[in-house]
């Protein structure tokens, strides 16, 4: 009776939590699994002692749909779709064993412990390698599901022994009914703590994505820019090797918006981020800096590498143009380049550089890539330094 009532009152919870963070749709799908948790487990209290009630046999049918549910759930968390089968199936299998096949108590013992092993380390292994984001919480919840997975294989393993210990054969389910009791009781408390953290923690890690993330081109902002453009200058420093920036502005675009409207404008943005996001190193920095500026910093590049990178977007800019609508329209970019070694140098140095670059290319005629007069003389010294 206990273990019921603490189901329940988790149901109630989950549903609470998920009413408060709604984004969070797998807190639904965990609620309803508990709730028939606990309708699963009043059924077995209501259907007897006998294992061959029809009562248990469906109420076991129950609680292997609450785990179909709860390992859906754990999907859905990490934003990846289960089948329907999959949810049913184990119930379905069950149900199949007493009914078609008819097992006898051991094998019912040995089947609904595989199942419901089956779907608690399933859903260990989704919590723990299905995670988009490491989360803390969804660790501690995969290592505890490891555990409630742990007592299905002991009484996988052990039900029988336990069986030949018991005069009673009909008796035999509610011992195990007094051991899942206790074993549901510190189990589903730790994990409904623990799925309540894991959401709080979910929330909070989109909210600081979505702080360093353009919302228009799903690419970095100029706050996340600066902060991973200064982790990469000082490990850059610290190892002596080339640091560069490419300062890049997108031509005539007032005329572009003027054109074609604020939709266009941002058609044109969209598609400009796809062609550089194609050219681009995975350890490469690609930023909207605002309006239709952008950024990239480059690690570990020489400044003839860097003027390589920015011709290439040029002049791909130059010959494709952008998608607006169902066709292209012209397009163009102008780019500054700044490259350095100086282990000084400040970031905010480099982009007055890089700035003062891009301006040397659109008062040149733009649609064209100008380096700072910097970038060789600071690659050059570093060099002399680092012979000396």
């Amino acid at each position: 009776m206990a273990a019921l009532l603490v189901l329940g009152l988790i149901s109630g919870l989950l549903a609470l939590a998920w009413l408060q963070n709604r984004e969070v749709k797998a807190l639904a799908w965990w609620s309803l699994s508990f709730l028939l948790a606990a309708a699963g487990f009043a059924g077995m209290l209501i259907g007897g002692e006998s294992v061959r009630n029809p009562v248990r046999e469906v109420s076991n049918a129950v609680i292997l749909v609450g785990y179909g549910l709860s390992f859906m759930a754990c999907r859905q968390f990490n934003q990846r779709p289960t089948r329907l089968w999959v949810v049913f199936g184990g119930s379905l299998i069950w149900l199949f064993c007493c009914w078609g096949i008819d097992l006898d108590a051991p094998a019912r013992m040995k089947m609904a412990a595989l199942l419901c092993g089956v779907y608690t380390f399933a859903m260990a292994y989704e919590l723990w390698f299905g995670a988009p984001m490491r989360l803390l919480a969804q660790r501690a919840a995969a290592l505890l599901c490891v555990l409630h997975g742990l007592y299905f294989a002991l009484r996988f393993i052990g039900g029988p022994a336990l069986l030949r210990s018991i005069p009673s054969v009909e008796n035999v389910d509610s011992t195990w009914i007094l051991l899942l009791s206790v074993e549901t009781l510190v189990y589903a408390t730790s994990f409904s703590f623990l799925l309540v953290s894991m959401a709080k923690e979910q929330i909070e890690a989109r909210h600081r994505q979505a702080a360093l993330q353009d919302p228009l081109t799903g690419i970095a902002n100029r706050r996340a820019f600066k902060e991973g453009a200064e982790r990469r200058l000082r490990a850059n420093q610290q190892a002596g090797r080339t640091s560069s920036i490419l300062l890049m502005d997108l031509d005539h675009f007032k005329a572009i918006n003027d054109k074609y409207g604020h939709d266009g404008g941002d058609q044109v943005l969209t598609g400009f981020t796809a062609l550089v996001s194609s050219l681009l190193e995975p350890d490469d920095l690609f930023c909207r800096m605002g309006g239709e500026e952008f950024a990239l910093f480059l690690s570990d590049t020489s400044t003839d590498h860097a003027v390589d990178v920015a011709e290439s977007i040029r002049a791909l800019l130059a010959v494709r143009g952008l998608r607006l609508n169902e066709g292209f329209i012209p397009a163009t970019v102008s780019i500054g380049v700044v490259s350095s070694r100086d282990p000084h140098a400040t970031l905010r140095t480099l982009l007055t550089r890089a700035d003062e670059a891009l301006y040397a290319a659109k008062a040149g005629g733009r649609n064209r890539v100008e380096v700072h007069k910097s970038s060789v003389l600071d690659v050059v010294l570093a060099s002399d330094r680092g012979a000396a």
